[in-house]
């Protein structure tokens, strides 16, 4: 599937001075298939909540607060593109992570249990809080004391996305299981 990366940037003034600058980068997918509207579709709307919710809520600082959503596709081929988009906000909130893996096919999202079939949530859990307290063994100064724990209690089926070998990724937002200067711990799935 190909897809070039569109950039917009929305910037509200008060005479010279920048009140609110919001940037957004998201895919744009070519082709005229009702797949590739429905995503593309997706994005617009998404894109669109992001700035009317950066407009509702940083407004009020009046401070040049700079909030970006970036996307970027990690994986596309004939049957699926995957895109993980990190919102931050200068000064106001921690990063956070989304990701969608799309169906070229019929745009529709693709699950977890779709990627992995035969694995059950529970294992999947299980397999990641086992890796993590792993590497808590092996490097104690990156995660949280109980960061094995945690990784079991944040598990989100929704947190994956394919990386370039097309192999799922699950990921753990900032500051769940490591402290946020870690930033977002993937563990790779092999599919």
């Amino acid at each position: 599937m190909t897809y070039s990366l569109e950039r917009e940037t929305e910037l509200w003034r008060d005479g010279e001075r920048v009140l609110l600058s919001v940037t957004i980068e998201f895919p744009l997918f070519a082709g005229i298939s009702k797949a590739v509207k429905r995503i593309n579709k997706y994005y617009k709307q998404r894109n669109a909540k992001f700035t009317e919710l950066c407009k509702r809520s940083l407004m009020k600082f009046n401070d040049g607060t700079q909030a970006a959503l970036l996307s970027r596709v990690t994986f596309a081929d004939n049957e699926r593109v995957s895109v993980v988009s990190e919102t931050s906000f200068s000064g106001h909130a921690e990063s956070s992570r989304t990701a969608d893996v799309w169906s070229v096919a019929d745009g529709s999202p693709v699950l977890l249990c779709d990627l992995l079939p035969g694995k059950s949530e529970r294992e999947l859990r299980k397999t990641c809080a086992g890796e993590i307290s792993r590497r808590l063994k092996t490097d104690p100064a990156m995660y949280y004391p109980d960061a094995g724990k945690r990784a079991a209690r944040h598990f989100s089926t929704e947190n994956v996305y394919l990386n370039a070998e097309g192999n799922a990724v699950i990921y753990y937002q900032q500051n769940t299981i490591a402290p946020r200067s870690a930033g977002f711990i993937t563990i790779k799935i092999p599919t």
